[in-house]
């Protein structure tokens, strides 16, 4: 999913003030439909080398896994996955699919984070989501004309939204495998890049290093400590004079203003209500900040859809903080300040 939502005021390069010892590797990789910035300070030139690549192979290695529209020689994704059912005979056959423990982890991951939200974060909404993405790509198409109605209306909804209810997927652990029981697909736009996020936390804390940047397409960003020990400053796009300074932390964001078309005064974006099948309405943008690149990237999706006492009470439970924001004005927050550390 794609969230271009937050910009880095304070250019990362700042990170070097007052500490010259450090030396810094920069690295850089195209992975989830997202350019991802890294950048990683220490001592040792050679550790920060084989971090950052490290860092970049995770990015790539999901990119793929996670990928619903194309197929990889030897790789079951989720492509893989989402086209697994076969009839032979007239007999409808769910196939078991053995797949690599890192795409079983994100699986898992996806599915508990469903239940947890209360479905407000749902894996199971690839189909729809292809029917808005596909509603916004023809209307931003200038030269041809076309009947929104007919792509979308109340019964594909209801539709729709039958498949989704009525798709599980199963879990083998002992044998790595999962088998998807119906017809709505797979979509891990909300988690993925998170979850790879989270992986690149951990090899920084392999190496410990503790001073980084990794902008995942600004919609998944982690932040390292700054040798001065100063916070760094981000700033809410639409937002005039308004910024949140965090030190430690990583941030979420959920925003429909990137993906978004106008037809006949109605708009139509790619943040879908998994309970009603509309694109939501309460807030335009949302941010979590906390410790869980991954649980931060799932919540920026899920409290898009969610009544105010809901986020509250949710984020009081995963402890994280969250600001959501409607016609150009911070509407509500968690938290009554927005220095985070």
């Amino acid at each position: 999913m794609k969230k271009y939502l937050l910009y880095i005021l304070l250019l990362v390069s700042i990170l070097l003030v007052g500490c010259s010892k450090l030396r810094e590797k920069r690295g850089y990789v195209y992975a989830m439909s997202t350019s991802i910035d890294i950048a990683l300070y220490g001592e040792n030139s050679d550790i920060l080398e084989e971090a950052c690549n490290k860092i970049e192979d995770v990015y790539k290695s999901i990119d793929k896994l996670a990928n619903p529209y194309l197929e990889y020689n030897g790789i079951n994704n989720i492509y893989k996955i989402n086209n697994s059912k076969k009839t032979i005979n007239e007999e409808v056959i769910y196939e078991d699919i053995i797949i690599e423990n890192e795409l079983f982890d994100l699986l898992f991951y996806a599915f508990s984070l469903k239940n947890e939200t209360n479905g407000h974060f749902n894996p199971f909404m690839g189909r729809l989501n292809n029917i808005y993405k596909n509603i916004i790509n023809k209307n931003s198409d200038k030269d041809s004309e076309i009947d929104i109605d007919s792509l979308i209306n109340e019964k594909v909804i209801k539709a729709e939204l039958n498949l989704i209810n009525n798709t599980t997927l199963e879990f083998n652990k002992d044998n790595l495998t999962v088998k998807k029981i119906g017809d709505g697909l797979i979509d891990l736009g909300g988690i993925a890049k998170g979850y790879a996020t989270l992986k690149a936390e951990e090899i920084l804390d392999e190496y410990n290093i503790t001073h980084y940047v990794i902008n995942a397409g600004v919609s998944s960003i982690a932040l390292g400590k700054k040798p001065n020990g100063a916070n760094y400053k981000i700033g809410v796009k639409n937002i005039p004079n308004f910024y949140i300074e965090i030190n430690s932390k990583a941030l979420a964001t959920s925003s429909i203003s990137e993906q978004i078309t106008v037809n006949n005064g109605k708009a139509y974006h790619h943040v879908i209500d998994p309970f009603t099948g509309m694109p939501t309405t309460l807030y335009d943008t949302v941010v979590v900040i906390g410790d869980n690149s991954c649980v931060l990237d799932v919540l920026s999706t899920a409290f898009m859809s969610m009544q105010e006492d809901d986020i509250f009470s949710m984020a009081k439970d995963f402890r994280v903080e969250v600001l959501t924001f409607k016609d150009g004005k911070l509407l509500f927050s968690t938290s009554e300040e927005h220095i985070y550390v």
